[in-house]
């Protein structure tokens, strides 16, 4: 019988590529089909892997082979993200799932540069004239509104029942300011909302598929909120979420519109009613509409508590009936939202003026050349609903 081919590995690197997705001894040594006592003792240089043993983990840590041959482990920038997650929700360390993640976006993030260098464009976000230098999250609200040109007619006559058009619309305009907004669906809404990933050129929002779509777009803007502090230094972060909130919130209910609204559907049907038509109308959750109301003491108190039990009783149903959903869709239409249609734009253009190869671009996209098509379809489509969809 033939030997199997060992791999010299450096034994502190293959630690390192584990450590650094944050998978344990015993599952990596399941990916890779070996005992957990064998991959121990090849971290400590007693025992080497076969090259398929190595591949097969390199592959799972999603790390290049050749790494594993290293002298030692890579310098790596430190993460900068931080997850938005449920009021309340104790922290968590970092699943393996979200390590892998925020990696990804990071390599996006210097993709999407160099294929700025390449066509020769400065970043959409350096030439952004809206800049946050301080003030109430009420005053960088209404600033950033303009500059997001999105008007309270555009917004009140989207009135999507499933919350998409409101999604969509708060997407394209911050990706307008250079903001590249992608989404991904491989971890729960509890574990994490969405997150940020600054970036001098290139700033990332990542939003979670399995949040709804409303609540999406709320995320959209709070993550905002942090990049625009984040760009001029003014953090607290002791007071970053609440700021944030309140920012979000303030950019998709402008205070003086949402109380006369509100306050004239309260006179004809007061509670819950009123609440769900007012986020109706301005394409949000109700729970995010009364959290507006009670912050501003709109309505009184004791009201206002009724409604938020109503809310809470009514997400406990919901969650009960809710059932485990396939990735399924349209491939391409899955493409688009996991990236974004900024990256991709930004690829397609590439491609489209010869600085990149089919097999780059392939690479970039994830996904093979015969799909190109289907994906650009899926983007003119999506432009085609509209300039605020």
């Amino acid at each position: 019988m033939a030997r199997s081919v060992r791999a010299f590995v450096n034994p502190a690197v293959l630690r390192w590529a584990r450590e650094s997705t944050g998978y344990g001894i015993a599952e990596s040594a399941k990916r890779a089909g070996i005992q957990g006592d064998v991959l121990e003792q090849a971290e400590s240089g007693d025992h080497h892997l076969t090259l398929r043993q190595a591949e097969a983990l390199a592959r799972f840590y999603e790390r290049p082979f050749a790494v594993l041959f290293l002298k030692e482990p890579p310098h790596e920038e430190e993460l900068e993200t931080r997850f938005r997650r449920f009021p309340g929700t104790p922290p968590l360390p970092w699943p393996p799932k979200l390590i892998s993640l925020t990696r990804r976006v990071g390599e996006r993030q210097t993709q999407a540069a160099d294929l700025y260098q390449v066509l020769g464009e400065t970043p959409l976000w350096g030439q952004s004239s809206f800049l946050y230098t301080g003030g109430t999250a009420e005053q960088a609200a209404s600033s950033a509104r303009a500059r997001l040109r999105i008007s309270l007619e555009a917004q009140k006559s989207w009135r999507d029942r499933d919350g998409y058009k409101p999604l969509r619309a708060w997407i394209t305009a911050a990706e307008q300011l250079g903001v590249l907004v992608m989404q991904n669906g491989d971890v729960p809404p509890e574990e994490m909302r969405g997150f940020s990933s600054p970036h001098r050129d290139v700033p990332v929002v990542v939003l979670n598929t399995k949040d709804h779509p409303c609540a999406r777009a709320f995320t959209v803007l709070h993550e905002l909120g942090h990049l625009l502090r984040t760009r001029t230094g003014v953090q607290s972060e002791s007071r970053d979420e609440e700021w944030c909130n309140e920012f979000a919130g303030s950019v998709l209910m402008p205070l003086e519109s949402f109380r006369v609204d509100l306050e004239n559907e309260w006179k004809h049907s007061p509670g819950i009613d009123a609440i769900d038509e007012v986020a109706r109308q301005y394409g949000v959750t109700s729970q995010a509409a009364a959290v507006r109301a009670s912050r501003r003491r709109i309505i009184a108190e004791s009201d206002i508590d009724r409604v938020f039990q109503i809310i809470k009783s009514r997400e406990q149903r919901r969650k009960q009936k809710q059932t485990e959903k396939s990735q399924g869709g349209d491939p391409n239409r899955n493409t688009v939202a996991r990236l974004g249609p900024g990256f991709i734009s930004l690829i397609f253009d590439a491609l489209d003026q010869d600085m990149v190869s089919d097999s780059t671009a392939s690479r970039l996209l994830e996904a093979k050349i015969d799909r190109f098509e289907g994906i650009r379809g899926a983007i003119e489509e999506r432009a085609a609903l509209g300039d605020r969809f």
